[in-house]
């Protein structure tokens, strides 16, 4: 005859095993610091502006610092970036449309291949329209940028993936934007 308390106890044990199975399938990395995330960094990305359904690319750069007494689970991170997007133009005319960034990221330390990050900056959008006859013009915004999530991803090192959903708060309303990229460690 089985005792009711070996046969718990045999069943508990199978449930702990079947957890440390699944921690293996979902390893995150090992604990880290923020000293641990200093460092730069070179990317490009693509993405969509959501509101005005504009593709976009472009590049960035990330220069990581750590202040490991005042938060050993926070980085700070300096985030110029350059992006191209595809707007619309009116007929009988081309237009280009460019952003130029400066970001500050708050990149939390918890795990060494997952970090999430969240951001505020500045971004200068530039449109310059170009009609087919007639005088070229330029609009220039200055506009607030809030990068509300993200994440890297490490895949291989010196590589990492990132993605970010980025909104834009402009003089006519808002820009939604989602972009995903890779990035490479110097």
């Amino acid at each position: 005859m089985v005792n009711p308390a070996d046969a718990f106890a045999q069943q508990e044990d199978q449930q702990e095993e079947d957890v440390d199975d699944d921690d293996e399938v979902i390893d995150i990395g090992e604990d880290i610091d923020a000293e641990d995330l200093e460092g730069r960094s070179i990317g490009a990305f693509a993405g969509i502006n959501l509101d005005a359904s504009d593709l976009l690319l472009g590049v960035d750069a990330r220069w990581t610092f750590a202040f490991e007494e005042a938060a050993p689970w926070l980085a700070l991170a300096i985030n110029p970036a350059f992006t191209w997007q595809f707007v619309d133009a009116p007929p009988g005319a081309s237009a280009q449309g460019f952003q130029i960034d400066v970001n500050g990221l708050a990149k939390f330390a918890l795990a060494e291949r997952v970090v999430p990050y969240v951001g505020i900056g500045l971004a200068f959008f530039i449109r310059r329209v170009s009609p087919d006859v007639g005088t070229t013009s330029t609009d220039t915004d200055a506009n607030v940028n809030l990068l509300v999530g993200g994440v890297k991803l490490d895949i291989d090192q010196p590589f990492d993936v990132f993605g970010q959903f980025r909104v834009t708060n402009q003089t006519v309303g808002s820009a939604l934007t989602i972009m995903g990229g890779v990035s490479v460690g110097f």
